[in-house]
């Protein structure tokens, strides 16, 4: 598990530039998706929802959304 605060700088916009926080849960070693699964449901009982962000690196790329 990692607690990330992620900040990007776009060299050619920096309208571009973005910043979040995630924590990021990874299985390793013997790690099982029902162990996975396990987590991600105690993390949601805390109020942390899940969110499908392929990787920072996709995020950094992509247009930050505007308005509400």
């Amino acid at each position: 598990m990692c607690d990330d605060s992620v900040t990007t700088s776009n060299l050619l916009d920096p309208r571009l530039d973005q910043a979040w926080h995630e924590l990021e849960v990874e299985l390793t070693g013997a790690g099982t998706l029902d162990f996975l699964d396990g987590v991600t449901e105690h993390l949601a009982g805390l109020g942390i929802q899940q969110v499908s962000i392929a990787s920072k690196l996709k995020t950094a790329l992509t247009p930050p959304r505007t308005g509400g």
